[in-house]
């Protein structure tokens, strides 16, 4: 199955101004953790790699699963009137703490929803390496808890990866899934419900295998080597069932990481060719080139296939 999505309302790049904004004072403004002042929180000076799979909230605080529940983070977007259960938000590799609470504040603008962080910390290279082997990766033990915990009581658990983070977040579903087969395993039907209180959305995914059960979104540029090599454009993967695939192809070489974004889109060096290679960098990989999330996981869930995925073609043209 194949959509096309065409006119993206201009609110979606509007907001995904403000995004990138506040992604390029980053560096100036060194980020919101040293203003943290919340005596739960970890304390400031704590090395990144202590932190990993620590919900991160407003002011950058960050806070131990094991200590502090997610009701008792603050989130960003809750003084701006935003109410309701969160959005957790996994960042991407290479990503210290005191840059994660820009993409977190940008994250709000875009999606109109509280938003928790759970922190993918940068680590050394074997640590890093590490990420791709250890079962008992922190960031997933807190993706399997907090969605476990979530959905027994009756709320829904919605997650979005970027880049790195996919991988991460569907091993977590993995062992999500298999702690609800083991607490309930002769109840099919019932694992089936709670399992569809869990919406994913991953962004420039890098990760093969989304076990079926939750709702899935998945956005890929298909410039972008990451997702189309080793994510949801490889013959390999299995998004999971019912996945919507929002597809899209765009590079543009004024793309930067944390760059302020473009005042027009796709703009003046943006290239919507179909038919250029694949490539690595911030000119097809970075949020610059992903701003067309902004879209809702909704109205994009509506695609979804009883069977299989589907894939949905999202029009960049002005």
């Amino acid at each position: 199955m194949k959509t096309s999505i065409k006119n993206l309302p201009n609110t979606i790049f509007s907001n995904s101004l403000i995004l990138f904004a506040l992604f390029s004072l980053a560096t100036l403004a060194n980020a919101s953790g040293p203003n943290c002042d919340d005596p739960r929180a970890a304390i400031i000076g704590t090395p990144d790699s202590e932190m990993n799979g620590f919900f991160i909230g407003a002011n950058g605080c960050a806070y131990d699963p094991k200590l502090v529940t997610s009701d008792e983070v603050p989130p960003f977007g809750q003084t701006s009137g935003y109410v309701g259960d969160p959005i957790f938000m996994v960042n991407g590799g290479n990503v210290t703490e005191l840059g994660v609470d820009v993409r977190l504040e940008g994250m709000w603008l875009i999606k109109k929803r509280p938003v928790i962080g759970i922190y993918n910390a940068k680590m050394d290279v074997k640590s890093e390496a590490k990420k791709f082997i250890d079962p008992y990766n922190k960031v997933s033990a807190t993706i399997r808890a907090e969605a476990f915990s979530r959905i027994l009581d009756n709320r829904r658990f919605s997650v979005i990866s970027l880049s790195q983070s996919g991988f991460l977040v569907g091993r977590g579903l993995r062992q999500l899934v298999k702690d609800i087969e083991e607490t309930f395993p002769l109840q099919p039907f019932y694992r089936q419900k709670l399992l569809k209180l869990v919406n994913v959305e991953t962004q420039a995914g890098l990760g093969l295998y989304y076990p079926d059960g939750p709702n899935y979104v998945h956005y890929v540029n298909r410039r972008d080597i990451i997702p189309v090599k080793a994510g949801m454009l490889s013959s390999r993967a299995h998004p999971g069932r019912g996945a919507v695939i929002a597809s899209f192809s765009y590079s543009n070489k004024s793309c930067e990481y944390g760059i302020i974004p473009l005042e027009e889109y796709p703009g003046v060096d943006g290239d919507l060719s179909e038919n250029r290679a694949p490539s690595f960098g911030a000119k097809v990989h970075s949020l610059c080139t992903y701003a067309v999330t902004g879209l809702k996981f909704e109205e994009l869930r509506k695609h979804a296939p009883l069977t299989g995925h589907a894939f949905v073609e999202i029009d960049l043209t002005p």
